[in-house]
């Protein structure tokens, strides 16, 4: 499961607003089919609104030689699907759908990246959505897909769950498909992640952060786990979501990061930990926090303000 702290770090931060008068976007296609397959190994009952996964992003389609901005209409095609209740996700309301009376319900997201700006927002399958954005020629385009229990019994299935077609405005043949799967494996013997899936830091000021090794405004970041039965060992590791092969307490910039010089590191029981690192848990059928936290630090670069994004994997597997 995903874990992913998503701090700020904010001063002085300038917004450029375009000009009126855009042209419509002329795109062609790069790549028009992806996938989001998920899967997902969990407990065989969890309680009503449990995470079992939060949203994770499969491979994006992309267009190329888009003009300054774009409009796209995003049609949800998933008519297996039945609205079934709002659920949160680290402070996040979703819409929550299932394929039975009895399935685990599934949450949708939709992200547009490019390098001028990006939109990243909960996805409502019962309406087509028209976006407007500044596509600086490339945009790609991820659907996310994250499961909850819908409480009690958890099914093990494997299930197609429809497309999401991307249409840009005045040029319908220019089309998009992003697909979605889940492959649901409940065990009666299993380890698992819940977290507080995005955390933000409080902002700082510059001075705090003046020589390289600076450090600022550490928070909790809530990660824990349990196992299906007491006397169970987990193995937990921590990743780089954005460089696997990481194997500092730094985080690598992701998606978002307007800043310079400042970066996010990782702390277990306040000491700096290394990515790819892995601990042991015995469980006691309770859910035990695993002591981490966030906080910015200086980095080498030159300091310029804006936001600075990390996102990390957390997992926990039976020993």
């Amino acid at each position: 499961m995903r874990f992913l702290p998503a701090p700020r770090w904010l001063a002085l931060l300038l917004t450029l607003l375009p000009f009126a008068g855009w042209a419509q976007s002329a795109c062609t296609i790069s790549q028009q089919r992806a996938s989001t397959n998920v899967t997902v190994a969990t407990e065989s009952e969890a309680d009503a609104d449990t995470v079992l996964s939060i949203p994770i992003r499969g491979w994006g389609t992309s267009l190329v030689n888009c003009e300054y901005s774009t409009t796209v209409n995003v049609k949800p095609v998933m008519p297996q699907l039945t609205y079934v209740r709002d659920v949160i996700i680290a402070g996040t309301t979703y819409p929550a759908y299932g394929w039975s009376a009895t399935s685990s319900l599934v949450v949708f997201r939709y992200r547009i990246i490019n390098s001028l700006e990006y939109y990243d927002e909960p996805l409502r399958l019962d309406r087509e959505t028209p976006i407007t954005f500044i596509s600086a020629g490339g945009p790609i385009f991820q659907l996310a897909v994250g499961l909850v229990a819908r409480g009690g019994p958890i099914i093990e299935e494997r299930v197609d769950l429809g497309v999401v077609e991307t249409s840009v405005a005045g040029s319908p043949s220019t089309r998009l498909y992003n697909s979605a799967s889940v492959d649901i494996r409940p065990s009666s013997h299993s380890c698992r992640v819940r977290t507080d899936a995005t955390i933000s830091l409080a902002p700082v000021q510059q001075h705090q952060l003046q020589r390289p090794g600076d450090s600022a405004a550490e928070q909790a970041a809530p990660a824990r786990v349990r196992c299906s039965s007491a006397g169970l060992v987990a193995r937990v590791r921590i990743d780089d979501a954005m460089d696997p092969g990481n194997i500092s307490s730094v985080l690598t910039a992701a998606s978002g990061t307007t800043a310079s010089g400042v970066a996010v590191q990782l702390l277990r029981g306040g000491i700096p930990l290394a990515m790819g690192s892995q601990w042991d848990v015995t469980s006691d059928f309770s859910w035990i926090d695993q002591d981490l936290s966030a906080r910015y630090i200086r980095t080498i670069n030159a300091l310029t303000p804006g936001d600075i994004v990390g996102e990390a994997v957390i997992t926990a597997d039976l020993k």
